[in-house]
């Protein structure tokens, strides 16, 4: 139930709980309408908190001015460079962005960014660090190259690595990572990686039918057995589970996913995730019973995750083994019990889960800057020769928090995850009315099942964060969201 600044709802017990919209807290409603002087307390303080929220709103208190914006992204952003090295690709996955099926995106292409552009871009996001450094001295410079098919443009990676070096000190300790496809790895190309330090990370849907149903080359076959190929290659090589980021549609086995990552333990899975259909049709082609069996065959999942896997964790922690079912939807309740932070909006984006642009800078094969590889490509913020074009960027923020400003009465307002990608079409604004209330819905369900597992096994969850984010600071995988 949704009320003002507030949620209600209830566990599979029948346990009634209230989730603050501003603060992000969660009570037993007994405790909201207690009587005790110490809880009423701890709700004074709270509202405090909230009242302060209410009162950052006024974004015109933190960017009235382009000096302003600037101090905002040298202090929180910058945080990675995007080289898109070429638009050319060897595989066409039946999902992918580029296929034609998006509007507001590239089509594949046969473009590699040239040598000129690529360093410049390296250079304007060494100057940009080298500014933030002063405003947070803890920022890590992160370049990633990205395609089509990085592995397209070798010779470019490697002359980027060396500039990177020459410039960036060791101390900076740039994180470097590359998204490809594997089908062109091999040994030397692994080597090399190797020694710059580069993170390999592999596009890998699951088993081989799984895999094979989307990703293929352009004669339709398969590419499961040359990526796992691959994959075995770099783990022989770096003697380090391999990096591996995953998608689902509604025809995938998600039970055949979990095993295959539950057998195949060199493989790390960095996040798996539906296909991303904004602005695009790619779902159309799934019939509605198609799509109810898959909400199903989740549904029973989670329902073997709550019964099973959390009434073993002495069994699960003695083995120091932590299921892929309980990865998968560890990390869903992560989020909401990571967002309880008394955290509220106080920067330039005050609603939704858009970032302000320049946090995270994409440069596109001509050497024109966006806020992300995702956006559309008339999400223009400036190009490498004269940088980010701040005035632009102000304006845009202003633009948004007077669209979005009804945003305020969500009750989702401070934890919605929506972004430019569902936001913004044609170069405008919009909102998607549906769409809002199926991600307000899935939040409410998501709190019900979280705090479910939580009367269940609260403990299984600090098991869960020391493991999963443990093990990637092991390896020293920076978790982007």
């Amino acid at each position: 139930m949704i009320k003002k600044n507030r949620i209600e709802f209830e566990t599979d017990t029948g346990t009634e709980y209230v989730f603050l919209t501003d603060s992000c807290l969660v009570f037993e409603k007994s405790q909201i309408n207690s009587e005790d002087e110490t809880i009423k307390h701890r709700i004074n303080m709270i509202n405090h908190t909230c009242q302060s929220f209410a009162n950052s709103l006024s974004y015109k208190n933190n960017i009235s001015n382009i000096q302003t914006l600037k101090e905002d992204l040298y202090r929180n952003g910058f945080k990675e460079l995007i080289l898109e090295v070429t638009t050319s690709c060897n595989l066409r996955c039946k999902y992918c962005i580029f296929s034609g099926n998006y509007t507001g995106q590239r089509q594949h292409g046969n473009r590699n960014m040239d040598e000129i552009i690529a360093l410049k871009a390296i250079k304007m996001y060494f100057n940009y660090y080298l500014e933030s450094k002063k405003y947070n001295p803890n920022n890590r410079p992160s370049i990633a190259f990205f395609g089509g098919e990085p592995l397209l443009n070798m010779p470019l990676i490697k002359k980027c690595l060396a500039y990177i070096n020459s410039i960036f000190s060791k101390q900076d300790n740039v994180y470097l990572t590359i998204t490809t496809n594997a089908t062109l790895l091999n040994n030397e190309i692994i080597n090399f990686f190797k020694k710059q330090n580069v993170h390999v990370v592999v596009s890998l849907d699951g088993p081989k039918e799984i895999h094979d149903a989307n990703r293929i080359f352009p004669k339709g076959e398969g590419t499961f057995n040359t990526v796992m190929k691959n994959i075995h290659n770099i783990y022989s090589i770096n003697n380090k589970p391999v990096f591996i980021n995953s998608v689902y549609d509604y025809n995938t086995n998600l039970e055949k996913v979990f095993n295959f990552f539950d057998e195949n333990q060199i493989l790390m899975n960095l996040g798996i995730s539906p296909v991303r259909d904004n602005n695009g049709s790619y779902y159309k082609k799934f019939s509605e019973n198609t799509r109810q069996k898959f909400i199903e065959r989740k549904f029973n999942l989670e329902k073997t995750f709550q019964d099973k896997i959390l009434k073993k964790r002495e069994e699960t922690i003695k083995y120091n083994f932590l299921p892929f079912v309980g990865q998968f939807f560890g990390r869903e309740y992560s989020i909401i019990l990571m967002k309880q932070v008394l955290q509220y909006r106080d920067g330039c984006i005050k609603f939704t889960g858009s970032c302000i642009p320049g946090q995270k800078i994409f440069v596109d094969t001509e050497g024109t800057l966006y806020p992300c590889e995702k956006v559309d490509r008339d999400f223009i913020i400036g190009n490498v020769k004269d940088g980010l074009n701040f005035s632009y960027i102000l304006e845009t923020i202003k633009e948004f928090n007077d669209f979005f400003i009804e945003c305020k009465d969500c009750p989702i307002h401070n934890v919605c995850q929506l972004c430019y990608c569902y936001l913004r079409k044609n170069g405008k604004f919009f909102k998607d009315k549906q769409l809002c209330n199926n991600i307000i819905d899935i939040f409410i369900n998501r709190l019900s099942k979280t705090y479910s597992a939580l009367e269940k096994d609260p403990f299984w969850f600090r098991f869960f964060l020391d493991k999963y984010y443990g093990e990637f600071k092991k390896w020293e995988v920076l978790k982007k969201c």
